[in-house]
């Protein structure tokens, strides 16, 4: 009985030592970031100078570019800006424990047909795991949350395409936003992993899932997953499906039939639940997760270039 005692209040003190997220800022991107609040303060003045959007677009993806390179990230994971000068932007969002490195080939397609593309690295991602171990969903958000706004600075038309866990913010952000159009590749309502449900008392014991992953592919994603960012990604997809009746904007969902890590029932759920009078669901028959990777890809790059030129 006493060693039960003791372990419930070894939960209960751990429960409490949960910490907010920070980014450690360099002198360098603190001056960014005034630069920034100026602009902002400009624009109210003159919301439709362009020359201010411009520079207020170009220094929030400074700002997340400093950060990123302060944190060690490696060149090949850090977020990019491909700015074409149209008046179309498109926003790429990585998946969970991943880096911009996974939308990149798709990014650059993009920019090739003319459109200004951002790859945003998600908060805590690229670095290190315990640094994504710090983080909550909301940080996540905030981040696609600049990066959506860099783009509506310089944009007419903005779009949102996001793999998995990004697509789950991407959600999100047409929840908040006027989103001209979302991508949603492979995004969670129902994962297939039920080991999760036990993470909220698990969590204080094994702070790590390991899971496999080839040589290939260990510079771009982290080997041991987070529990604790788990079950906050967790809570990012019952806020994102809790909200999906707000979703009015045009909205393409891709999902492979044999994902091994979502339910491909997820796909029918998000089309059935969005208030999108323009909803389209395409169903491959892969056996993968990321679709901007793999034998499809070709095939998902075809729909997206449809998509956004029905809607542009």
């Amino acid at each position: 009985m006493k060693r039960i005692i003791i372990l419930l209040a070894l939960v209960l003190f751990l429960a409490g030592c949960k910490g907010e997220y920070y980014v450690t800022d360099t002198s360098e991107s603190v001056g960014t970031f005034k630069d920034i609040l100026n602009l902002k303060s400009q624009l109210k003045e003159t919301p439709d100078d362009m020359i201010i959007r411009d520079r207020l677009a170009d220094q929030i993806f400074k700002l997340e570019l400093e950060r990123a390179r302060a944190a060690g990230v490696e060149e090949w994971n850090e977020p990019f800006f491909i700015d074409k000068g149209s008046n179309v932007s498109i926003l790429l969002i990585h998946g969970f424990t991943a880096t911009p490195w996974e939308v990149r080939e798709l990014g650059e397609s993009l920019a090739s047909k003319g459109y200004n593309v951002y790859g945003t690295l998600v908060a805590g991602h690229g670095t290190d795991r315990s640094e994504l171990r710090k983080t909550i969903w909301r940080d996540w958000y905030s981040g696609a949350q600049d990066a959506y706004e860099a783009l509506d600075y310089i944009s007419k038309k903005v779009f949102v395409i996001g793999v998995s866990t990004g697509g789950s913010l991407g959600i999100v952000l047409a929840q908040d936003y006027k989103v001209d159009g979302i991508v949603c590749l492979g995004c969670p309502i129902y994962l297939k992993n039920k080991n999760t449900e036990l993470i909220p008392l698990v969590k204080y014991f094994y702070w790590y899932e390991k899971r496999e992953l080839s040589e290939e592919y260990k510079p771009y994603y982290y080997e041991y997953r987070p529990l604790e960012s788990i079950e906050q990604l967790q809570n990012l997809i019952s806020y994102s499906s809790a909200g999906l009746g707000d979703v009015t904007s045009p909205i393409l969902i891709i999902q492979n039939t044999d994902d091994p890590t979502v339910d491909s029932s997820s796909a029918d759920y998000i089309y059935e639940k969005v208030k999108s009078t323009d909803k389209q669901k395409e169903y491959l028959d892969g056996d993968y997760h990321v679709l901007t990777k793999g034998e499809y890809k070709d095939r998902v790059f075809e729909l997206i270039y449809s998509f956004i030129d029905k809607y542009k």
